[in-house]
């Protein structure tokens, strides 16, 4: 087959191929910006997934809060399109509510949409908020320390005061919290004493 080109096509080849690269460009930015942004928490029975969309990524960039059921039907938006940035969703383990970094903030909001609670806020960026197993305690971390707060009592307890940790988790029996330093993980009591290595071979040094 003979393959016709446009007058244009002929004198500016170069061009087109730019183009055609651009286009594809764009595509696989939007991906990658999609892909980074899901977060795959599920509420307590496995039926609802909560993730966030970063769209026009750059300095006009909003973020918005969704679900959706985990055959992919029925997808919600719960906020959005916002400019504090949204980020870590996590569901509560007994699937009332789902906490999220919110601009410098961690709120909580109910799966319909509902309650929306700010549980602290701060200069720092806040994020990575983790669940208690009894739903209802929160850590999360700043660039230079890891809080716990008590929805209950609303008591915010400094467990950590280390530069560049991140990523907190509860052990299941919620006695130990995990979290990582420096590309090194580790453990601290959900008092906030007893700060080990995860091997736990070493104490490293007690946190009052």
């Amino acid at each position: 087959m003979i393959k016709h080109y446009t007058k244009f096509e002929r004198e500016h080849p170069f061009t087109i191929r730019l183009i055609a690269l651009l286009i594809l460009g764009c595509f696989l930015m939007l991906f990658f910006v999609i892909a980074y942004s899901v977060s795959p928490p599920t509420d307590l029975e496995g039926q609802w997934i909560a993730f966030t969309c970063i769209r026009n990524p750059g300095h006009d960039a909003t973020t918005s809060l969704y679900i959706v059921r985990s055959d992919g039907s029925e997808l919600r938006r719960l906020l959005g399109d916002t400019k504090n940035r949204i980020r870590s969703p996590d569901w509560s383990p007994d699937g009332q509510w789902i906490a999220f970094g919110y601009g410098s903030g961690i709120q909580i909001i109910h799966g319909n949409g509902t309650g929306r609670r700010t549980i602290t806020d701060g200069s720092s960026l806040l994020g990575y908020p983790s669940w208690s197993p009894d739903s209802r305690e929160i850590v999360f971390s700043v660039a230079t320390a890891i809080f716990k707060f008590n929805l209950d009592t609303g008591e915010l307890q400094e467990l950590v005061s280390y530069y560049n940790v991140s990523a907190p988790e509860w052990s299941p029996n919620s006695d130990w919290i995990v979290f990582n330093y420096y590309e090194t993980l580790y453990l601290i009591r959900s008092d906030g004493t007893r700060l080990y290595p995860y091997s736990g071979r070493k104490k490293v040094g007690d946190v009052s």
